[in-house]
């Protein structure tokens, strides 16, 4: 039987030489064929926007025009516009401009003087992300511009939102494990309130919840929560006012990355928040 097994082996064909040169030849052509199909094929970035570009400003006579920056995961067709009016180039000093949601801006006699900043927000499926532009100006004192418009009294949106309407700004340094937050300033309508929340462990959260109220100055440095947070922790800020709609924005830390925020409307009375119109 182990002689029959022996034999049986022996007779199996092997690659002759013919064979040998017939893969020899057509291996590579398959080879650079599959290299072919793939090798126009992008790869596809997953996930929520994230800028990898900020976006730029120019001028055109009174217009200023952004560019919407680059984006990983960005929806071509989901892209949003507000603007940013600012005593200095310090980003604290920065406050929305109300009813400016295209991605132009004309110039009027309330920017003299001033820095102007675009913000533009990618949102996706999965999320949502916002860029602002780097400073432009400050515009001259002198320089002749045109009046602002009447304001526009038949937006009932515009109508029913806290005025002004609030603007969270954080700022500090990010490390390789930590992010430290150096200040953490509100800006909006006297007397709303502010309630700030960490959501996570307390490994990651060095505090659990603070609320304050805006004062007469209506701006608001919240020094409690001016910590140190590691990745994976996440403030949610609500500005609220009375039958006004409020704001939202939900700021998550990452490591060796810029926190990632989320800005929404919070309508009177109800606690989920939404897209603002």
């Amino acid at each position: 039987m182990r002689r029959q097994h022996a034999a049986n082996r022996r007779r199996r064909p092997g690659l002759g030489p013919a064979r040998r040169r017939l893969l020899a030849a057509v291996l590579p052509a398959a080879t650079a064929v599959l290299g072919g199909l793939t090798a126009g094929v992008p790869a596809q970035a997953v996930g929520e926007p994230t800028n990898t570009d900020a976006p730029r400003v120019t001028r055109t006579e009174n217009t200023l025009v952004t560019t919407n920056g680059a984006w990983l995961a960005a929806d071509p067709t989901r892209f949003s516009y507000s603007w940013l009016r600012c005593a200095s180039t310090d980003p604290a000093t920065c406050g929305l401009v109300p009813g400016r949601t295209a991605h132009t801006y004309a110039l009027t006699s309330d920017d003299a003087g001033r820095v102007i900043r675009s913000r533009v927000t990618s949102r996706n499926d999965l999320g949502s992300a916002f860029a602002d532009s780097e400073p432009f100006g400050p515009l001259s004192v002198s320089e002749p511009l045109p009046p602002p418009p009447a304001p526009d009294d038949d937006d009932p949106a515009d109508a029913r939102r806290l005025s002004p309407f609030p603007v969270v700004v954080i700022a500090g340094r990010i490390g390789p494990r930590l992010t430290r937050v150096r200040a953490f300033v509100v800006r909006g309508p006297r007397a709303a309130l502010i309630r700030v929340r960490c959501r996570g462990s307390r490994r990651v959260c060095p505090m659990r919840s603070a609320r304050r109220r805006i004062p007469r100055s209506k701006r608001l440095r919240m020094r409690s929560v001016q910590r140190t947070y590691r990745p994976g922790a996440v403030l949610d800020v609500r500005v609220t006012g009375p039958d006004r709609i409020g704001k939202f924005t939900r700021i998550r830390f990452r490591r060796d990355r810029t926190p990632r925020r989320v800005e929404r409307c919070l309508e009177p009375g109800n606690r989920k928040p939404v897209l603002c119109d």
